[in-house]
């Protein structure tokens, strides 16, 4: 079955299953990446020095390390370059606005299915060790919530500027033919940890201006769980208007840029 048809009307389900069976087949992209920001942020958490924990991260304290884990694993490959990594496929839709969104959708969901159900199990989990469920709960909703919002805009990077999946040993090879790829390269697999946690700050940014106009202190640590609430249902409201905002928008730009995407990702020596 062609892209095309997999992704054809009425069929949002099966786009996200063809999505799962790709991230769970060689070379097993999706998951590989995911279980190793996860790995990352676990050392960085455990074992930097809090200062550059401080730095590093935005949210802090033994509830907030679900928050980070979500936001760290979608910030990488799958979630940026989604062009890049499936051509054969992204080739078969440049040309139908409403498939492109449709395959953009897919990605996003698969990739929220691989993340943030595992995180929010996290949360609940950390607050068995705590004993503050109330406030473990919330956490739990909103690391199913609002790291989504961050999915739709986080693609707009990489297609502006995508970029083929090569080995190691391939970019070495070519690092002097190329320098300008490979300077490209890494540009765009840094980036996106930079970027996703901006997204995600200012998909925040709405639900602290509501819980500080209700009477809620900006410098007040820790928040109460009355407070918590205002700025997860409020970030939530706005996290899904972002993820179909974000993905409409990308599909716009793909299709502007489609004749140059179009000859980027149909030449395979392209890195």
């Amino acid at each position: 079955m062609d892209a095309a048809a997999e992704l054809g009307p009425g069929s949002a389900v099966d786009a996200v299953r063809a999505e799962l069976r790709l991230a769970f087949t060689s070379p097993y992209v999706a998951p590989l990446v995911v279980a190793g920001n996860a790995g990352l942020v676990i050392a960085c958490w455990q074992w930097l020095p809090v200062g550059l924990q401080d730095w590093l991260f935005h949210f802090h304290g033994a509830l907030a390390f679900p928050m980070v884990l979500a936001t760290w694993m979608l910030a990488d490959v799958p979630a940026t370059n989604v062009l890049g990594n499936d051509p054969e496929r992204a080739l078969d839709v440049l040309g139908d606005p409403a498939a492109l969104r449709r395959l953009l959708y897919a990605k996003s969901v698969a990739l929220w299915l691989l993340v943030c159900p595992g995180c929010a199990i996290v949360a609940l989990v950390v607050g068995a060790a705590t004993g503050d469920w109330q406030a473990a709960g919330l956490i739990a909703i909103w690391v199913l919530l609002v790291p989504a919002g961050t999915l739709g805009f986080s693609t707009w990077l990489v297609i502006d500027l995508p970029y083929r999946p090569r080995t190691l040993a391939w970019r070495w090879q070519h690092r002097r033919r190329g320098r300008r790829t490979t300077l490209r390269w890494l540009t765009l697999i840094l980036a996106p940890y930079g970027v996703v946690p901006l997204i995600e700050a200012l998909v925040l940014i709405p639900a602290v201006a509501v819980w500080i106009a209700t009477g809620g202190e900006p410098c007040t640590a820790p928040l109460s769980d009355d407070q918590f609430l205002v700025i997860v249902v409020v970030s939530g409201i706005v996290a899904a208007a972002a993820f179909l905002l974000g993905h409409r928008t990308a599909a716009r730009i793909a299709v502007r840029r489609r004749d140059d995407l179009r000859a980027y990702l149909a030449d395979p020596d392209r890195g």
